[in-house]
């Protein structure tokens, strides 16, 4: 919505400017009262209410730490390696993941209230084990006092549950791949001779090509970095390659192989994109157990 703001260090991006902006430890989205949002980190999404201001305190290859200064974001955890390395600060207390599932936190008026309408977690500042179903409020205080309710339900939370992730993707990509739930809404997959699998885009215009429609915005700490602004416009120019084929335009994901076994040393590389209201906000990741060649 054009009330909400994107900042990370000198750089700002508002409304629909903020389409595939990346996004990296120390960006803060702020959503006006009117004004709701969505980020995607691999196959995690967060959805974002209005009138709340969240902040990104750690997004890097080792953990996903956020904070909620005011308002409601749901969160919906796929993954169990994203449910382990998350967690969301709040003035009143953090919550740690212990499965995946569907979470949710509310910060006003001096108290934060969680909410579990599927999976495990564990409010670590007063020790308590939130279960699906259920809402727990802090009232804050030096006596932690808090009160058990049911998970909350409002017009947020049916926004946010219409826009859960769908079920996984085929094998063309990992199901970690950022956008990649975009690709099948707004294009097809087909077999070519020369290239193996390759997805081309629809309702482009006539002579369209890549790298036409956005703009090289410079982001820290990457530097300069192209921000497509279609609404698929993530997965296709972070990963893979483009080719004409037959005078067309495809992107080449290159082959996507499941390892059976994560070792120790395997590690993820992290790198975060936003798009802003009915937008998507896209936040690239490839994770453990998957690799690509």
């Amino acid at each position: 919505s054009a009330g909400t703001q994107l900042r990370i260090g000198d750089s700002l991006a508002s409304g629909e400017d903020a389409l595939n902006w990346p996004l990296t430890t120390g960006a803060f989205i702020e959503t006006s009262a009117g004004g709701r949002s969505e980020v995607r980190i691999g196959s995690m999404a967060l959805h974002i209410d209005g009138g709340t201001a969240l902040e990104f305190a750690d997004l890097d290859d080792a953990r996903i730490r956020l904070r909620l200064h005011r308002g409601s974001i749901v969160i919906v955890l796929r993954n169990p390696e994203h449910a382990a390395e998350t967690t969301l600060e709040t003035p009143e207390g953090s919550l740690r993941f212990e499965t995946p599932g569907s979470y949710r936190a509310d910060v006003a008026g001096g108290t934060t209230a969680f909410s579990a309408y599927r999976g495990r977690a564990l409010i670590e500042t007063v020790g308590l084990t939130l279960q699906a179903g259920e809402r727990i409020v802090l009232l804050g205080g030096a006596d932690r006092r808090h009160l058990f309710g049911q998970a909350a339900s409002d017009a947020f939370r049916q926004w946010s549950l219409a826009r859960e992730p769908g079920p996984a993707p085929g094998q063309h990509v990992s199901p970690e791949m950022t956008g990649q739930e975009a690709l099948d809404r707004h294009g097809t997959w087909q077999e070519t001779a020369e290239y193996g699998t390759a997805w081309f885009p629809q309702y482009v215009p006539a002579g369209w090509a890549p790298y036409s429609m956005g703009r090289w915005v410079w982001v820290p700490p990457w530097g300069w970095t192209w921000v497509d602004q279609a609404p698929w416009g993530f997965a296709p120019f972070h990963y893979g390659r483009w080719a004409a084929i037959g005078g067309r335009w495809a992107w080449l994901p290159g082959a996507y192989l499941a390892k059976i076994t994560a070792h120790a040393d395997d590690r993820k590389s992290k790198e975060a994109f936003a798009a802003i209201g009915e937008l998507r906000k896209l936040i690239d990741s490839q994770s453990l157990g998957h690799r690509w060649v």
